[in-house]
């Protein structure tokens, strides 16, 4: 089990967004990607496919969830 970083885009900005951590990245993305339930014992927030961003200019965007890095080794 290794941990990672949700990576997100946002579609009106493009900006990336990587500052959710989710203990088992792998878990994660086959959950995420199929639409099954996160283990509740994670805790935190919720992790989705979707969500907003607020973008620079003061509007709001939608970003789309587009991998997981894991975390490095030592």
């Amino acid at each position: 089990m290794k941990g990672g970083r949700l990576v997100y885009v946002c579609r009106r900005c493009k900006k990336e967004d990587r500052s959710l951590h989710v203990p088992d990245a792998m878990n994660a993305a086959i959950c995420l990607a199929n639409g099954y339930e996160l283990p509740k014992h994670w805790g935190g927030p919720t992790p989705n496919l979707l969500d907003v961003h607020n973008c620079k200019d003061g509007h709001l965007g939608i970003t789309d969830l587009v991998g997981v890095e894991c975390d490095r080794d030592g």
